[in-house]
């Protein structure tokens, strides 16, 4: 599933990883994921995707969505008032929640999808899934050690500075030291993937005919965290505080500039996602 750290708007803002079309990324990721962008589907398959597509994006507007706006406002007060790792982690909980929602939410959906599936279809899915990790492990793994800290601290920097505007020399420092301090878990990460990938396609060819496939195909979305090693899980969430302490000696070093910058793109954001929300 999702490596990043940082979930739903949280992840959005520390991250980096939205745009103003937040509303939809997660639906249209998830549902492209998993099937449409790694398998060639029928003509009737493409409908019942884009029929349940609709309806899915009409459920995550009207409930999902308040949910950001009420992080974005609690988010803007943590850094008026100063971002602990209290508020953080308060932040982090509450997106994580709204996530798991979401899964639990499209499953049904994914089961009848992935109930239409030939065997053919099955194997092309499992297929890409592997050219993805392969992939990765050349994004993360099969470079070496300096290049992937190198390449990490300026991932971060852009994704901050376009928050904040350029950052000092002394932020830029602050991320690099987080940069050579993150614990290396791309290995790992590609392993639990793989892991889950096996067990969806044995999932989908073993129950697919029966009448327990959508609680089978709900337990494996809800329960991923289950192929996660303790190793993994350890280093998961060390890197995961650790990125919160240096999120939380950034705000401390920005200037009143940089402060403004991130308040106004924060505000610009909220409003996008609110015009989102009230549409009917």
């Amino acid at each position: 599933m999702n490596r990043n750290i940082f979930a739903g708007v949280l992840l959005c803002l520390l991250l980096g990883a939205c745009s103003t079309k937040l509303a939809y990324n997660y639906l249209d990721w998830i549902l492209e994921w998993y099937v449409a962008d790694l398998v060639n589907l029928t003509e009737d398959q493409e409908w019942q995707l884009n029929e349940a597509l609709t309806k899915e994006l009409a459920w995550h507007r009207k409930q999902q969505l308040p949910l950001y706006i009420k992080s974005l406002d609690q988010l803007t007060h943590a850094i008026n008032n100063g971002l602990t790792l209290e508020s953080l982690q308060q932040l982090y909980t509450e997106q994580l929640k709204g996530w798991e929602q979401l899964k639990q939410h499209i499953a049904p959906t994914m089961a009848q999808l992935f109930k239409t599936m030939n065997e053919s279809q099955i194997e092309q899915l499992l297929a890409n899934l592997e050219g993805r990790n392969q992939e990765l492990e050349e994004d993360y793994v099969n470079k070496p050690r300096n290049e992937r800290i190198e390449q990490r601290q300026e991932r971060m920097v852009d994704r901050i500075e376009n928050w904040t505007g350029s950052l000092t020399e002394a932020q830029t420092q602050l991320i690099s030291e987080w940069s050579q301090q993150i614990r290396p878990i791309s290995t790992q990460w590609i392993a639990n993937r793989r892991a889950w990938q096996t067990e969806l396609g044995s999932t989908i060819r073993q129950y697919r005919n029966t009448s327990e496939f959508p609680a089978r195909i709900e337990e494996l979305f809800m329960n991923d965290h289950k192929y996660w090693t303790e190793s993994y899980r350890t280093a998961y969430h060390y890197n995961l505080r650790l990125s919160m302490e240096m999120f939380i000696n950034l705000e401390k070093q920005l200037t009143d500039r940089q402060r403004q910058h991130l308040l106004e793109d924060i505000a610009v954001l909220r409003k996008h996602i609110e015009e989102l929300h009230n549409q009917d």
